[in-house]
Protein backbone atom coordinates (compact mmCIF):
# COMPACT_ATOMS: atom_id res chain seq x y z
CA UNK A 1 0.00 0.00 0.00
CA UNK A 2 1.52 3.76 -0.67
CA UNK A 3 1.65 5.73 2.24
CA UNK A 4 -0.27 8.60 1.97
CA UNK A 5 1.77 11.96 3.50
CA UNK A 6 -0.06 13.32 6.52
CA UNK A 7 0.73 17.02 8.07
CA UNK A 8 -0.24 17.76 11.12
CA UNK A 9 -1.00 21.53 12.34
CA UNK A 10 -1.94 22.18 16.32
CA UNK A 11 -0.55 25.44 18.32
CA UNK A 12 -0.60 22.89 20.97
CA UNK A 13 2.19 20.66 21.37
CA UNK A 14 -0.10 17.95 23.52
CA UNK A 15 -2.22 17.78 20.69
CA UNK A 16 -0.05 17.02 18.33
CA UNK A 17 1.95 14.43 20.22
CA UNK A 18 -1.75 12.90 21.59
CA UNK A 19 -2.30 12.38 17.20
CA UNK A 20 0.92 11.07 16.88
CA UNK A 21 0.41 8.33 19.35
CA UNK A 22 -3.22 7.91 18.76
CA UNK A 23 -2.87 5.17 15.60
CA UNK A 24 -0.50 3.06 13.91
CA UNK A 25 0.02 5.29 11.38
CA UNK A 26 2.35 3.53 8.93
CA UNK A 27 0.54 0.05 9.52
CA UNK A 28 -2.93 2.03 8.98
CA UNK A 29 -1.67 3.75 5.02
CA UNK A 30 -0.21 6.99 6.32
CA UNK A 31 2.79 8.99 7.19
CA UNK A 32 3.49 11.89 9.32
CA UNK A 33 5.72 13.75 7.26
CA UNK A 34 5.15 17.08 8.90
CA UNK A 35 3.87 18.50 12.10
CA UNK A 36 4.03 22.49 13.16
CA UNK A 37 2.88 24.40 15.35
CA UNK A 38 3.12 27.38 14.17
CA UNK A 39 0.41 29.08 11.75
CA UNK A 40 2.60 31.39 10.51
CA UNK A 41 5.88 28.58 9.10
CA UNK A 42 2.68 26.18 8.19
CA UNK A 43 2.08 27.11 4.77
CA UNK A 44 5.70 27.15 4.10
CA UNK A 45 6.21 23.33 5.03
CA UNK A 46 3.08 22.69 3.31
CA UNK A 47 4.81 23.45 -0.16
CA UNK A 48 7.71 21.86 0.97
CA UNK A 49 6.34 18.65 1.90
CA UNK A 50 3.45 18.71 -0.29
CA UNK A 51 1.39 16.30 1.80
CA UNK A 52 -1.61 14.49 0.83
CA UNK A 53 -3.51 15.20 3.83
CA UNK A 54 -3.49 18.02 6.69
CA UNK A 55 -4.99 17.57 10.21
CA UNK A 56 -5.37 21.45 11.12
CA UNK A 57 -6.75 23.38 14.40
CA UNK A 58 -9.40 25.69 13.69
CA UNK A 59 -8.49 28.27 16.29
CA UNK A 60 -4.56 29.46 16.18
CA UNK A 61 -2.92 32.69 16.69
CA UNK A 62 -2.33 34.68 13.71
CA UNK A 63 -3.26 32.70 11.35
CA UNK A 64 -6.49 30.51 12.44
CA UNK A 65 -7.04 27.21 10.70
CA UNK A 66 -9.69 28.33 7.92
CA UNK A 67 -7.39 30.57 6.07
CA UNK A 68 -4.56 28.50 6.26
CA UNK A 69 -6.95 25.90 4.94
CA UNK A 70 -7.77 28.15 2.38
CA UNK A 71 -4.26 29.27 0.87
CA UNK A 72 -3.55 25.13 0.59
CA UNK A 73 -6.37 24.68 -1.01
CA UNK A 74 -6.11 27.82 -3.48
CA UNK A 75 -2.07 26.76 -4.25
CA UNK A 76 -3.72 24.22 -6.92
CA UNK A 77 -1.79 20.60 -5.67
CA UNK A 78 -4.34 18.11 -4.43
CA UNK A 79 -4.90 18.09 -0.61
CA UNK A 80 -7.33 17.30 1.77
CA UNK A 81 -8.07 18.98 4.84
CA UNK A 82 -9.85 17.64 8.11
CA UNK A 83 -10.14 20.20 10.75
CA UNK A 84 -10.26 20.27 14.36
CA UNK A 85 -12.02 22.09 17.30
CA UNK A 86 -12.26 21.54 20.88
CA UNK A 87 -15.81 22.33 20.86
CA UNK A 88 -18.92 22.97 18.34
CA UNK A 89 -18.63 25.94 16.33
CA UNK A 90 -21.21 25.85 13.83
CA UNK A 91 -19.96 29.09 11.82
CA UNK A 92 -16.93 27.93 11.40
CA UNK A 93 -18.38 24.71 10.18
CA UNK A 94 -20.14 26.29 7.73
CA UNK A 95 -17.20 28.51 6.15
CA UNK A 96 -15.58 25.32 6.09
CA UNK A 97 -18.32 23.23 4.25
CA UNK A 98 -18.35 26.37 1.46
CA UNK A 99 -14.70 25.98 1.35
CA UNK A 100 -15.13 22.17 0.42
CA UNK A 101 -13.56 20.90 3.53
CA UNK A 102 -16.06 17.69 4.62
CA UNK A 103 -13.84 16.47 7.17
CA UNK A 104 -14.77 17.82 10.71
CA UNK A 105 -13.91 16.44 14.06
CA UNK A 106 -14.17 17.40 17.69
CA UNK A 107 -11.04 16.86 19.34
CA UNK A 108 -12.99 15.18 22.68
CA UNK A 109 -14.47 12.87 20.79
CA UNK A 110 -11.47 11.74 18.82
CA UNK A 111 -10.51 8.09 18.87
CA UNK A 112 -8.59 5.77 17.01
CA UNK A 113 -11.68 4.02 14.95
CA UNK A 114 -13.50 8.05 14.20
CA UNK A 115 -9.83 9.19 13.29
CA UNK A 116 -8.97 6.02 10.94
CA UNK A 117 -12.70 6.31 9.56
CA UNK A 118 -11.77 10.07 8.52
CA UNK A 119 -8.39 9.82 6.99
CA UNK A 120 -9.72 6.42 5.14
CA UNK A 121 -12.58 8.70 4.18
CA UNK A 122 -10.42 11.53 2.39
CA UNK A 123 -8.28 8.65 0.85
CA UNK A 124 -11.31 7.60 -0.83
CA UNK A 125 -11.78 11.05 -1.93
CA UNK A 126 -8.47 11.66 -3.31
CA UNK A 127 -8.27 8.53 -5.49
CA UNK A 128 -11.63 9.62 -6.70
CA UNK A 129 -10.66 13.18 -7.64
CA UNK A 130 -6.55 11.30 -8.40
CA UNK A 131 -8.32 9.27 -11.42
CA UNK A 132 -10.65 12.04 -12.89
CA UNK A 133 -8.29 14.30 -12.79
CA UNK A 134 -5.38 12.15 -14.34
CA UNK A 135 -8.09 11.32 -16.88
CA UNK A 136 -8.89 14.94 -17.64
CA UNK A 137 -5.30 16.29 -17.73
CA UNK A 138 -3.77 13.74 -19.83
CA UNK A 139 -6.48 14.09 -22.69
CA UNK A 140 -6.17 17.61 -22.16
CA UNK A 141 -2.41 17.37 -23.05
CA UNK A 142 -2.68 14.42 -25.39
CA UNK A 143 -5.05 16.97 -27.18
CA UNK A 144 -2.04 19.56 -27.46
CA UNK A 145 0.21 17.19 -28.37
CA UNK A 146 -2.42 16.10 -31.65
CA UNK A 147 -3.15 19.29 -32.66
CA UNK A 148 -6.68 19.15 -31.28
CA UNK A 149 -9.06 21.73 -30.62
CA UNK A 150 -8.87 22.78 -26.68
CA UNK A 151 -11.66 22.31 -24.40
CA UNK A 152 -12.01 25.85 -23.05
CA UNK A 153 -14.31 24.81 -19.94
CA UNK A 154 -11.36 21.94 -19.29
CA UNK A 155 -9.09 25.43 -19.50
CA UNK A 156 -11.03 26.94 -16.87
CA UNK A 157 -11.26 23.95 -14.35
CA UNK A 158 -7.08 23.42 -14.56
CA UNK A 159 -6.44 26.97 -14.90
CA UNK A 160 -4.76 26.71 -18.06
CA UNK A 161 -4.23 30.74 -17.97
CA UNK A 162 -2.37 30.42 -15.18
CA UNK A 163 -0.35 27.15 -15.83
CA UNK A 164 3.08 27.89 -16.49
CA UNK A 165 3.26 30.99 -14.43
CA UNK A 166 6.17 31.73 -12.97
CA UNK A 167 7.01 27.85 -13.70
CA UNK A 168 9.23 25.96 -16.27
CA UNK A 169 8.11 22.74 -17.90
CA UNK A 170 9.81 20.21 -18.74
CA UNK A 171 9.10 16.85 -21.30
CA UNK A 172 9.67 13.22 -20.34
CA UNK A 173 8.82 10.57 -22.85
CA UNK A 174 9.00 6.86 -21.47
CA UNK A 175 9.22 4.40 -24.17
CA UNK A 176 9.54 0.16 -23.24
CA UNK A 177 13.40 -0.78 -24.72
CA UNK A 178 12.06 -3.11 -27.52
CA UNK A 179 14.49 -4.48 -30.22
CA UNK A 180 14.54 -2.33 -33.55
CA UNK A 181 11.65 -4.15 -36.23
CA UNK A 182 14.56 -5.17 -38.91
CA UNK A 183 11.88 -7.49 -39.81
CA UNK A 184 8.27 -6.55 -38.26
CA UNK A 185 7.20 -8.87 -35.50
CA UNK A 186 4.10 -8.04 -33.12
CA UNK A 187 5.55 -6.41 -29.59
CA UNK A 188 2.92 -8.07 -27.59
CA UNK A 189 4.00 -11.81 -28.55
CA UNK A 190 7.79 -10.74 -27.84
CA UNK A 191 7.21 -9.45 -24.66
CA UNK A 192 7.26 -11.46 -21.68
CA UNK A 193 4.90 -8.91 -19.67
CA UNK A 194 1.42 -7.48 -19.98
CA UNK A 195 0.90 -3.90 -21.21
CA UNK A 196 2.26 -1.98 -18.07
CA UNK A 197 -0.18 0.16 -16.30
CA UNK A 198 2.71 2.76 -15.86
CA UNK A 199 0.20 5.48 -14.08
CA UNK A 200 -2.06 2.91 -11.84
CA UNK A 201 1.05 0.88 -10.53
CA UNK A 202 4.18 3.32 -10.17
CA UNK A 203 4.43 5.73 -7.20
CA UNK A 204 5.89 8.46 -8.48
CA UNK A 205 6.38 10.76 -5.43
CA UNK A 206 6.92 14.46 -6.15
CA UNK A 207 9.98 15.71 -5.57
CA UNK A 208 10.32 18.72 -3.82
CA UNK A 209 8.48 21.29 -5.86
CA UNK A 210 7.99 19.17 -9.41
CA UNK A 211 4.40 18.55 -10.29
CA UNK A 212 3.73 15.89 -12.83
CA UNK A 213 1.06 15.35 -15.41
CA UNK A 214 0.39 12.28 -17.15
CA UNK A 215 -0.19 12.02 -20.91
CA UNK A 216 -1.13 8.17 -22.12
CA UNK A 217 0.31 8.06 -25.64
CA UNK A 218 -0.03 4.60 -26.02
CA UNK A 219 0.85 0.76 -24.80
CA UNK A 220 4.02 1.12 -24.29
CA UNK A 221 4.41 4.82 -24.47
CA UNK A 222 3.58 7.23 -21.89
CA UNK A 223 4.82 11.26 -21.44
CA UNK A 224 5.30 13.08 -18.62
CA UNK A 225 4.79 16.69 -18.34
CA UNK A 226 6.58 18.58 -15.51
CA UNK A 227 6.34 21.78 -14.11
CA UNK A 228 8.23 23.20 -11.81
CA UNK A 229 7.71 25.97 -9.47
CA UNK A 230 10.61 27.62 -7.87
CA UNK A 231 13.00 29.73 -9.28
CA UNK A 232 16.47 28.09 -9.73
CA UNK A 233 19.51 28.03 -11.86
CA UNK A 234 19.12 26.36 -15.08
CA UNK A 235 21.88 23.58 -13.85
CA UNK A 236 19.61 22.54 -10.85
CA UNK A 237 16.22 22.66 -13.08
CA UNK A 238 18.07 19.79 -15.11
CA UNK A 239 19.00 18.07 -12.38
CA UNK A 240 16.11 17.48 -10.39
CA UNK A 241 14.17 17.05 -13.67
CA UNK A 242 16.78 14.18 -14.29
CA UNK A 243 16.69 12.47 -10.74
CA UNK A 244 12.66 12.14 -11.33
CA UNK A 245 13.12 10.78 -14.37
CA UNK A 246 15.52 8.52 -12.58
CA UNK A 247 13.37 7.63 -10.04
CA UNK A 248 10.29 5.77 -12.65
CA UNK A 249 12.74 4.01 -14.59
CA UNK A 250 13.70 2.70 -10.37
CA UNK A 251 10.49 1.94 -9.66
CA UNK A 252 9.69 0.30 -13.26
CA UNK A 253 12.85 -1.57 -13.14
CA UNK A 254 11.85 -2.98 -9.29
CA UNK A 255 8.38 -3.81 -10.87
CA UNK A 256 8.55 -5.42 -14.50
CA UNK A 257 11.93 -6.01 -14.42
CA UNK A 258 12.15 -4.24 -18.43
CA UNK A 259 13.86 -1.41 -19.38
CA UNK A 260 12.49 1.44 -20.10
CA UNK A 261 14.15 4.27 -22.34
CA UNK A 262 13.21 8.11 -21.66
CA UNK A 263 13.70 11.47 -23.89
CA UNK A 264 14.38 14.00 -21.75
CA UNK A 265 13.37 17.66 -23.40
CA UNK A 266 15.05 21.45 -22.42
CA UNK A 267 13.19 23.63 -20.53
CA UNK A 268 10.81 25.41 -22.15
CA UNK A 269 7.96 27.94 -20.98
CA UNK A 270 4.80 27.81 -23.00
CA UNK A 271 2.34 24.71 -23.32
CA UNK A 272 2.18 25.62 -26.98
CA UNK A 273 5.24 24.26 -27.58
CA UNK A 274 4.17 21.20 -26.43
CA UNK A 275 3.69 19.28 -29.76
CA UNK A 276 7.08 20.38 -31.29
CA UNK A 277 8.49 19.28 -27.89
CA UNK A 278 6.73 15.81 -28.29
CA UNK A 279 7.95 15.51 -31.72
CA UNK A 280 11.74 16.18 -30.89
CA UNK A 281 10.98 13.77 -27.89
CA UNK A 282 9.99 10.69 -30.09
CA UNK A 283 13.24 11.69 -32.32
CA UNK A 284 15.60 11.16 -29.16
CA UNK A 285 13.86 8.21 -28.55
CA UNK A 286 14.88 6.80 -30.99
CA UNK A 287 18.36 7.63 -30.82
CA UNK A 288 18.50 4.97 -28.26
CA UNK A 289 19.41 2.29 -30.06
CA UNK A 290 23.05 4.24 -30.58
CA UNK A 291 23.63 4.55 -26.78
CA UNK A 292 22.05 0.68 -25.87
CA UNK A 293 19.55 -0.34 -23.93
CA UNK A 294 17.37 1.66 -21.64
CA UNK A 295 18.46 4.82 -19.62
CA UNK A 296 17.94 8.68 -20.23
CA UNK A 297 18.66 10.61 -23.18
CA UNK A 298 18.17 14.62 -23.21
CA UNK A 299 17.78 17.03 -26.69
CA UNK A 300 21.61 17.84 -25.16
CA UNK A 301 22.86 14.33 -25.47
CA UNK A 302 22.09 13.75 -29.36
CA UNK A 303 22.25 15.66 -32.30
CA UNK A 304 22.01 13.94 -35.56
CA UNK A 305 22.97 14.95 -39.10
CA UNK A 306 21.10 15.01 -41.97
CA UNK A 307 22.61 12.93 -45.40
CA UNK A 308 23.66 15.50 -47.74
CA UNK A 309 24.55 13.29 -50.73
CA UNK A 310 22.58 9.98 -50.67
CA UNK A 311 24.27 8.84 -54.23
CA UNK A 312 27.70 7.49 -52.54
CA UNK A 313 25.74 5.38 -49.80
CA UNK A 314 23.04 3.74 -52.67
CA UNK A 315 26.27 3.16 -54.03
CA UNK A 316 27.74 1.16 -51.10
CA UNK A 317 24.08 -0.70 -50.54
CA UNK A 318 24.71 -1.72 -54.25
CA UNK A 319 28.15 -3.53 -53.67
CA UNK A 320 26.65 -5.09 -50.60
CA UNK A 321 24.01 -6.80 -52.79
CA UNK A 322 26.24 -7.54 -56.00
CA UNK A 323 29.03 -9.25 -53.50
CA UNK A 324 25.75 -11.44 -52.06
CA UNK A 325 24.78 -12.17 -55.34
CA UNK A 326 27.94 -13.40 -56.04
CA UNK A 327 28.39 -15.38 -53.10
CA UNK A 328 31.31 -13.35 -51.83
CA UNK A 329 30.26 -12.87 -48.18
CA UNK A 330 32.98 -12.18 -46.61
CA UNK A 331 33.38 -8.81 -49.16
CA UNK A 332 29.74 -8.29 -47.96
CA UNK A 333 30.34 -8.16 -44.43
CA UNK A 334 33.71 -5.73 -44.78
CA UNK A 335 31.07 -3.63 -46.87
CA UNK A 336 28.28 -4.27 -44.33
CA UNK A 337 31.21 -3.40 -41.39
CA UNK A 338 32.20 -0.07 -42.74
CA UNK A 339 28.54 1.23 -43.87
CA UNK A 340 27.43 0.59 -40.23
CA UNK A 341 30.93 2.47 -38.95
CA UNK A 342 29.73 5.32 -40.47
CA UNK A 343 26.20 5.39 -39.60
CA UNK A 344 27.42 5.81 -36.19
CA UNK A 345 30.41 7.88 -36.94
CA UNK A 346 28.51 10.56 -38.37
CA UNK A 347 25.28 9.80 -36.21
CA UNK A 348 22.95 10.44 -39.12
CA UNK A 349 19.04 10.70 -38.72
CA UNK A 350 16.93 7.84 -37.75
CA UNK A 351 15.68 7.73 -41.33
CA UNK A 352 18.88 7.42 -42.99
CA UNK A 353 19.74 4.24 -40.23
CA UNK A 354 15.56 2.98 -41.39
CA UNK A 355 16.66 3.18 -45.25
CA UNK A 356 19.91 1.22 -44.78
CA UNK A 357 18.23 -1.74 -42.49
CA UNK A 358 15.20 -1.76 -45.25
CA UNK A 359 17.62 -2.20 -47.94
CA UNK A 360 19.66 -5.14 -46.75
CA UNK A 361 16.51 -6.56 -45.81
CA UNK A 362 15.49 -6.56 -49.12
CA UNK A 363 18.84 -7.61 -50.82
CA UNK A 364 18.85 -10.65 -48.78
CA UNK A 365 15.08 -11.26 -49.66
CA UNK A 366 15.98 -11.45 -53.04
CA UNK A 367 18.93 -13.49 -52.83
CA UNK A 368 16.63 -16.03 -50.35
CA UNK A 369 13.94 -16.19 -53.17
CA UNK A 370 15.82 -17.08 -56.10
CA UNK A 371 17.43 -19.96 -53.98
CA UNK A 372 14.20 -20.83 -52.83
CA UNK A 373 14.62 -20.05 -48.94
CA UNK A 374 11.40 -17.95 -48.64
CA UNK A 375 11.55 -14.31 -46.84
CA UNK A 376 13.53 -13.21 -44.08
CA UNK A 377 9.57 -12.57 -42.33
CA UNK A 378 9.24 -16.25 -42.39
CA UNK A 379 12.27 -16.68 -40.21
CA UNK A 380 10.26 -18.23 -36.52
CA UNK A 381 11.45 -15.95 -33.53
CA UNK A 382 13.49 -18.35 -32.39
CA UNK A 383 16.07 -18.58 -35.28
CA UNK A 384 16.47 -14.61 -35.46
CA UNK A 385 16.71 -14.48 -31.13
CA UNK A 386 15.40 -11.07 -30.90
CA UNK A 387 15.91 -10.74 -27.57
CA UNK A 388 20.26 -10.56 -28.73
CA UNK A 389 19.75 -8.64 -31.54
CA UNK A 390 18.46 -5.47 -32.79
CA UNK A 391 18.33 -3.39 -29.66
CA UNK A 392 22.06 -1.25 -30.94
CA UNK A 393 23.16 -0.47 -34.42
CA UNK A 394 26.34 -2.41 -33.32
CA UNK A 395 24.46 -5.34 -33.10
CA UNK A 396 22.36 -4.95 -36.01
CA UNK A 397 25.35 -4.74 -37.75
CA UNK A 398 26.63 -8.12 -36.75
CA UNK A 399 23.26 -9.83 -37.08
CA UNK A 400 23.06 -8.68 -40.87
CA UNK A 401 26.64 -10.28 -41.06
CA UNK A 402 25.50 -13.22 -39.19
CA UNK A 403 22.14 -13.80 -41.51
CA UNK A 404 24.15 -13.35 -44.74
CA UNK A 405 26.72 -15.92 -43.84
CA UNK A 406 23.97 -18.07 -42.28
CA UNK A 407 21.76 -17.96 -45.69
CA UNK A 408 24.99 -18.61 -47.53
CA UNK A 409 25.89 -21.47 -45.77
CA UNK A 410 22.36 -22.59 -45.76
CA UNK A 411 22.63 -22.41 -49.60
CA UNK A 412 25.92 -24.30 -50.24
CA UNK A 413 25.09 -26.91 -47.51
CA UNK A 414 22.03 -27.98 -49.55
CA UNK A 415 23.52 -27.37 -52.78
CA UNK A 416 20.45 -25.29 -54.54
CA UNK A 417 22.48 -23.76 -56.70
CA UNK A 418 23.32 -27.22 -58.45
CA UNK A 419 20.01 -28.49 -58.75
CA UNK A 420 17.39 -28.94 -60.96
CA UNK A 421 14.64 -25.78 -60.53
CA UNK A 422 12.22 -28.62 -59.73
CA UNK A 423 14.60 -30.15 -56.91
CA UNK A 424 15.07 -26.67 -55.36
CA UNK A 425 11.44 -26.38 -54.87
CA UNK A 426 11.11 -29.30 -52.76
CA UNK A 427 14.30 -28.48 -50.86
CA UNK A 428 12.37 -24.60 -50.40
CA UNK A 429 9.11 -26.67 -49.27
CA UNK A 430 10.50 -28.36 -46.73
CA UNK A 431 12.40 -25.26 -45.27
CA UNK A 432 9.45 -23.52 -45.00
CA UNK A 433 6.69 -26.65 -43.70
CA UNK A 434 9.40 -28.13 -40.98
CA UNK A 435 6.92 -27.85 -38.55
CA UNK A 436 4.53 -29.91 -40.09
CA UNK A 437 4.51 -34.02 -40.63
CA UNK A 438 5.62 -33.37 -43.97
CA UNK A 439 6.07 -37.31 -46.36
CA UNK A 440 6.70 -37.37 -49.94
CA UNK A 441 3.22 -38.15 -50.48
CA UNK A 442 2.58 -34.19 -49.85
CA UNK A 443 5.37 -33.11 -51.68
CA UNK A 444 4.40 -34.73 -54.86
CA UNK A 445 0.64 -33.19 -54.77
CA UNK A 446 1.78 -29.86 -54.14
CA UNK A 447 3.98 -30.03 -57.33
CA UNK A 448 1.78 -32.50 -59.46
CA UNK A 449 4.23 -35.59 -59.05
CA UNK A 450 4.44 -39.14 -58.08
CA UNK A 451 5.89 -39.94 -54.76
CA UNK A 452 8.42 -42.11 -56.25
CA UNK A 453 9.12 -39.66 -59.15
CA UNK A 454 9.98 -37.38 -55.87
CA UNK A 455 12.10 -40.05 -54.07
CA UNK A 456 13.89 -40.73 -57.33
CA UNK A 457 14.73 -37.52 -58.45
CA UNK A 458 15.72 -36.07 -55.21
CA UNK A 459 17.96 -38.94 -53.47
CA UNK A 460 20.03 -38.68 -58.03
CA UNK A 461 20.51 -35.24 -57.67
CA UNK A 462 21.41 -34.88 -53.57
CA UNK A 463 22.34 -38.18 -52.74
CA UNK A 464 20.53 -38.39 -50.06
CA UNK A 465 16.69 -39.48 -49.44
CA UNK A 466 14.25 -37.29 -49.18
CA UNK A 467 13.54 -38.44 -45.61
CA UNK A 468 16.83 -37.75 -44.44
CA UNK A 469 16.68 -34.21 -45.33
CA UNK A 470 13.53 -33.27 -43.66
CA UNK A 471 14.99 -35.24 -40.92
CA UNK A 472 18.26 -32.97 -40.98
CA UNK A 473 16.15 -29.65 -41.16
CA UNK A 474 13.69 -30.85 -38.31
CA UNK A 475 16.47 -31.30 -36.48
CA UNK A 476 18.38 -28.13 -37.36
CA UNK A 477 15.11 -25.82 -36.41
CA UNK A 478 14.81 -27.70 -33.29
CA UNK A 479 18.35 -27.35 -31.98
CA UNK A 480 18.17 -23.56 -32.90
CA UNK A 481 15.11 -23.58 -30.99
CA UNK A 482 16.70 -25.14 -27.87
CA UNK A 483 20.25 -22.79 -28.04
CA UNK A 484 17.86 -19.98 -28.11
CA UNK A 485 16.85 -20.64 -24.56
CA UNK A 486 13.14 -19.73 -24.89
CA UNK A 487 11.44 -22.99 -25.24
CA UNK A 488 10.85 -26.17 -23.05
CA UNK A 489 11.63 -29.60 -24.58
CA UNK A 490 8.42 -30.33 -25.19
CA UNK A 491 7.36 -27.22 -26.89
CA UNK A 492 10.34 -27.83 -29.23
CA UNK A 493 9.48 -31.47 -30.48
CA UNK A 494 5.74 -29.55 -31.44
CA UNK A 495 7.14 -26.90 -33.59
CA UNK A 496 9.25 -29.20 -35.61
CA UNK A 497 6.04 -31.96 -35.78
CA UNK A 498 7.17 -34.68 -33.48
CA UNK A 499 5.92 -36.21 -30.64
CA UNK A 500 7.94 -35.65 -27.32
CA UNK A 501 8.90 -39.41 -27.08
CA UNK A 502 10.02 -39.88 -31.11
CA UNK A 503 11.35 -35.98 -31.32
CA UNK A 504 14.18 -36.94 -28.49
CA UNK A 505 14.67 -40.52 -29.89
CA UNK A 506 15.25 -38.75 -33.27
CA UNK A 507 17.47 -35.79 -31.61
CA UNK A 508 19.72 -38.30 -29.95
CA UNK A 509 20.35 -40.02 -32.50
CA UNK A 510 20.84 -36.86 -35.03
CA UNK A 511 23.44 -35.08 -32.18
CA UNK A 512 24.68 -38.14 -29.92
CA UNK A 513 22.64 -36.53 -26.81
CA UNK A 514 19.34 -36.08 -25.34
CA UNK A 515 17.60 -32.76 -25.79
CA UNK A 516 17.98 -32.05 -22.43
CA UNK A 517 21.32 -32.76 -22.19
CA UNK A 518 22.02 -30.91 -25.06
CA UNK A 519 20.44 -27.64 -23.54
CA UNK A 520 22.49 -28.85 -20.12
CA UNK A 521 25.33 -28.87 -22.03
CA UNK A 522 25.30 -25.57 -23.73
CA UNK A 523 24.49 -23.69 -20.35
CA UNK A 524 27.75 -25.18 -18.74
CA UNK A 525 29.66 -23.90 -21.55
CA UNK A 526 27.89 -20.83 -21.45
CA UNK A 527 28.77 -20.20 -17.91
CA UNK A 528 32.52 -21.83 -18.38
CA UNK A 529 32.41 -18.93 -21.09
CA UNK A 530 31.54 -16.33 -18.98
Amino acid sequence: MNLLKVMLIDDEILAINHLKELIAWEASGYEIVAACTSSVKAFHIFEEMSPDIVIVDIRMPTVDGLELSRKMLASGRQVKIMLLTSYKEFEYAKQALELGISSYLLKHDIHEASLIHELDKLRNQLNQQKNRDNLMQGQYFKGIIEGRNRDLKIEQEMKISDFNKNSSLYFLLFELVMPYPVIPYNPKQFLKLPAPRFYDDLNFKQLRHIYAYKVPLGDYTWGLLLKIVDHTSEYQLYGEVHEAAQVILQQFKEQYDHPMTVGMSNRFDNLEELSAIYERAKSTVQYSIYVGRGGIISFQDFDSKPLEDSSKLKLELKRIADSLQTMDIEQSCRLIDQLFHDIILKRYEFAVFQMVCSELVNSLNRFRQKHYLGHLSDIEDGDMDLQQWWYTVSDIKRWFQEEFRRTAMRIKHSGTGQYSRRVQQIIAYIYEHYMEAICVTDIGETFNLSGDYVRRLFKEETGQTVSDFIVFVKMEKARQFLESGHYKVYEVSQMVGYTSQYFSQIFRKTYGRSPLEYVKKGAEEHESVD
